[in-house]
């Protein structure tokens, strides 16, 4: 089981120089104490990928490719287009590329369960945020009540513990008399 993401919008460009490619074959080795794959015999690697695919790729596109990003060659560089998977560890790989892509750089996520961030870069450092949501001052409910009279709509927002106003209908065709 785990848990899936779609990358919902993205303006991440990584550069292919051997720079980038270098940092990513670092992994491995650098990051091994926090990989969260692994297995009871103690074997560890990153989630969904190998030291290997890392260790033997010709180039960052291909790692992130192999990570399952859609990406889309440009001309010295690659950018992310797309992620529909399980999450894995992409924060860590994007977090070792953000000081070789441009400030502004960001990449956003939805989760299975409808929740959403994202990554972005700030000075060569990746940044993380997650969507708030924040509900305004509340007021007091008021029933809305809409009828039809002669052709007409009427709508009243109706304080449901106080009595109806006069003129509201009652659903028999009958006006309902209540004083305000």
């Amino acid at each position: 089981m785990g848990y899936y993401i779609d990358l919902t919008d993205a303006d991440w460009e990584i550069p292919e120089t051997a720079e980038v490619l270098e940092a990513l074959k670092e992994m491995p080795t650098k990051y091994h104490a926090i990989k969260r794959g692994g297995s009871s015999n103690g074997e560890s690697w990153f989630s969904w990928m190998s030291d290997e695919s890392i260790l033997n790729a010709e180039s960052a596109e291909r790692i992130f490719n192999d990570l399952g990003f859609e990406t889309t060659s440009t001309d010295g560089s690659f950018k992310l287009d797309g992620y529909s998977s399980k999450t894995g560890q992409e924060d860590l790989f994007l977090a070792v590329v953000a000081p070789f892509c441009k400030t502004g750089s960001y990449v956003e996520f939805r989760g299975e369960d409808g929740a959403e961030w994202q990554y972005s870069v700030r000075d060569g450092v990746m940044q993380y945020s997650e969507v708030a949501r924040h509900f305004p001052e509340p007021h007091p409910w008021r029933y809305s009540h809409f009828q039809f009279d002669d052709g007409k709509t009427q709508s009243f927002a109706i304080d449901i513990t106080k009595p109806l106003p006069e003129g509201v209908h009652n659903g028999h065709d009958k006006y309902i008399k209540a004083t305000v």
